[in-house]
């Protein structure tokens, strides 16, 4: 009976000995297309970084699309934003379930059980931008079938870009919040600042169904246009902003008084995808810019705090388990690579990609080695069993006792 009383005062302090960890690294690699002879030179793929042995592997390359432009994980699952495709992979084995076709599809996310993807494109033929009839969809997440598409009527009446799940920081528990950012940045010159703000109610746990509930923008102003970047702080959300690339800024959005405020940090445009949230600090670069630069939320200034020069990055995310900064470089025609940054900035490892990695993404998972152990005794002859607090089997249990069986504990009235 040891063992069950070992287990027994584990599985009781799960919550402080279960610990996360870092199984993998994915990265997003949107490829090649060369316009002249309409080939992917290279084509978008999917690839995997093993923390454990510093080893890179392409898992994924996706055929008939021209680039791709995000990647998330949910439970088992990968979902990728691909060209025009929503796919849905197993994470395990990397194999492809499902796919949608969904123009424009620029990011996505999910809550509960439902996606959402922003949507926004331009014409290669024209250069201008691809009116949409809606620049947010709904998906179920299981099926990847359509749940809505929130019209210009109601919802954005511009292309979308970045989304964020606020439900925790502003709603109670049943309803969602998603905060969008709407910039219109497929039409030069005439680029908009705005953060959308969508509340959804759940109708049926059962059946799974979704209705509309609200929807309302804030506009960040003059100097808040182009809006890229999304990130979440306590209960503040703040915006990296490009402007009319050529300047930028930094909007703070306070989601209980809605108080906005706006710094406008250089005449330099930060770039897409080149900045991330490091603890409280919002690390990025200026576009076309080696220089790594850092803003401080605690004090919300237009400081410009250098950290030094390292490479013009593509994209950068910070492993918060680790403490590990990881940022991408690429030449967008050859090749690509990821370096590894420690909290004092000082590179430990790197690793050659694919071509353009536009995504770092954290396969974080739980600790399982308890949980086997359990599964051990729960599949031993002493499951369903009854035994005091000292472990020792019961034949019959008393009025008034406590008694244990698959490793809970129980009041016999």
């Amino acid at each position: 009976m040891k063992t069950l009383l070992n287990l027994l005062f584990l599985s009781s302090s799960l919550s402080s000995i279960c610990q996360n960890y870092l199984n993998q690294v994915l990265i997003l690699n949107e490829g090649y297309y060369n316009s002249t002879t309409q080939n992917m030179d290279y084509p978008v793929s999917i690839g995997s970084y093993n923390p454990e042995t510093s080893e890179y592997t392409t898992l994924i390359e996706i055929d008939s699309v021209k680039f791709a432009s995000d990647m998330i994980i949910d439970e088992d699952f990968l979902y990728v934003a691909a060209d025009y495709k929503l796919l849905k992979y197993n994470l395990n084995t990397f194999e492809l379930l499902s796919e949608v076709n969904v123009e424009g599809i620029r990011k996505i996310l999910i809550s509960e059980n439902v996606i959402f993807t922003t949507i926004g494109d331009y014409d290669p033929m024209t250069y201008l931008p691809v009116e949409f009839e809606s620049y947010l969809h709904a998906y179920n997440k299981n099926s990847l079938f359509p749940i809505f598409y929130l019209d210009t009527v109601v919802g954005p009446k511009y292309s979308t870009q970045n989304l964020l799940n606020i439900s925790s920081n502003t709603l109670e528990s049943g309803s969602m919040r998603i905060a969008l950012t709407i910039n219109n940045a497929f039409e030069w010159g005439n680029e908009v600042g705005k953060v959308g703000f969508l509340n959804i109610n759940q109708d049926d746990d059962i059946f799974q169904t979704y209705t509309f509930s609200d929807y309302f923008e804030i506009d960040l102003g003059e100097d808040g246009k182009n809006p890229d970047n999304l990130f979440i702080l306590n209960d503040d959300l703040y915006t990296i902003n490009n402007k009319d690339w050529s300047s930028s800024s930094i909007s703070k959005i306070n989601l209980i008084d809605g108080v906005t405020e706006t710094n406008n940090l250089s005449l330099s445009s930060t770039g897409c995808g080149t900045s991330c949230l490091y603890n409280t600090k919002i690390l990025f670069q200026y576009s076309g810019d080696s220089r790594l630069h850092f803003w401080n939320t605690e004090l919300n200034d237009n400081e410009l705090n250098e950290l030094g020069e390292f490479d013009n990055f593509y994209a950068i995310s910070f492993d918060s388990i680790n403490n590990r900064i990881y940022a991408s470089s690429t030449d967008y025609v050859t090749q690509g690579d990821v370096k590894i940054y420690n909290n004092d900035y000082i590179q430990l490892e790197s690793f050659n990609v694919g071509v353009s990695p536009g995504k770092i993404l954290f396969d974080y998972r739980s600790n399982l080695s308890l949980d086997k152990e359990i599964n051990k005794v729960e599949n031993s002859n002493i499951n369903n069993k009854k035994f005091d607090l000292m472990g020792r089997e019961l034949k019959n249990v008393k009025s008034g006792n406590i008694y244990i069986t698959n490793l809970k504990k129980y009041f016999k009235n």
